[in-house]
């Protein structure tokens, strides 16, 4: 019967290190991809996440469990993004991130080639265009539309009130609206 986390978080703390891997097993992809959304570049990525967890394992014993650990798991991540943000001004541009793909099914059969092209390089003008986001915009882009978190998880992660969290998603989807439209992207009337 597998550990639940409250469980492997206790026996952690107790001296069983070797369970973290759970715990790393478990949200080394969603943190990854937060870390990509955000330094858009996948070996800061890859380095960041490492940084991340290698904090939340020396932290373990600050986890107060009033949130989920992912929750705690997710600031951290956005703390050390932040961090190495303040501290580098390299900015790596990418066309979209990896491994996404829709495979929406149409009404009529499956998109033709030219459907699929047309979709795909919309996504790739849309991710361009949240990468231009100032970064408390673009953060909670991700936070939301990516890792499907609630208003709430992200206020926790985020630490600010509820009402920025919708404030910040709002200015953020006007910024993109704006910035497609300028392409032709956007809504038609």
């Amino acid at each position: 019967m597998p550990l639940d986390e409250a469980e492997v978080i206790k026996k952690v703390l107790a001296g069983d290190r070797v369970l973290f891997g759970r715990l790393v097993e478990r949200y080394q992809d969603r943190v990854y991809s937060l870390a990509m959304h955000v330094l858009r570049d996948p070996h800061l990525a890859e380095d960041v996440a490492q940084e991340a967890f290698l904090r939340a394992f020396q932290r373990l014993d600050q986890f107060r469990g009033e949130s989920g650990f992912s929750t705690w798991l997710y600031r951290i991540a956005v703390n050390t993004c932040w961090e190495y943000l303040r501290k580098s001004s390299r900015v790596v541009p990418r066309d979209a991130p990896d491994g996404e793909e829709d495979g929406a099914v149409l009404v009529g059969g499956l998109p033709s080639v030219e459907e699929r092209a047309v979709e795909a390089e919309q996504k790739a003008l849309l991710w361009r265009a949240v990468e231009r986001l100032p970064d408390d915009y673009r953060v909670a882009v991700v936070l939301r539309y990516v890792d499907d978190l609630s208003y709430q998880e992200m206020a926790r992660i985020l630490r600010v009130p509820v009402a920025t969290v919708g404030s910040r998603l709002h200015r953020a989807r006007m910024m993109l609206a704006q910035m497609l439209a300028g392409i032709g992207l956007g809504e038609t009337d």
